[in-house]
C-alpha cells in the first residue's frame, strides 16, 4: 500500500515516517516536500518529491501534514504556502469524485 506524506520536513511528519522506518515500511512511503533535496539528505533511501507534483502522482492513502508551526516563520514561508494548501483542495475534490 502507498502512503503519501504532504508537508514531509514537518514535526508530525517527521514521527510519522520513522514510525514506518521502524517497522522497516519506508518502502510504503512517497514523501512530499518544498524542500526536497533536504528531505533526501536526510532519510536515506525514501521516495522524496518536491510538492508541487503531487498532483501529477496516484495516491492511496495521504497524510497531510501541511503547515506552520510557528506563526512567525508564515511571513518567511513566501505566497507558495497558499498554492500548497490549494492543492489540498484539489486533491481532495478529486477523490471524492473518483470515489
Amino acid at each position: 500500500m502507498k502512503i503519501n506524506i504532504l508537508g514531509a520536513r514537518g514535526q508530525i511528519a517527521r514521527s510519522l515516517i520513522y514510525l514506518y522506518i521502524e517497522r522497516g515500511k519506508l518502502s510504503n512511503l512517497e514523501l512530499y516536500s518544498r524542500e526536497p533535496k533536504r528531505l533526501i539528505s536526510e532519510i536515506k533511501g525514501a521516495r522524496v518529491y518536491s510538492s508541487e507534483n503531487f498532483i501529477a502522482h496516484d495516491h492511496e492513502i495521504i497524510f497531510n501534514c501541511i503547515g506552520i508551526s510557528n506563526l512567525k516563520d508564515s511571513k518567511d514561508s513566501g505566497p507558495e504556502i497558499s498554492v500548497i494548501y490549494d492543492l489540498r483542495t484539489t486533491v481532495s475534490y478529486r477523490l471524492q469524485i473518483e470515489i
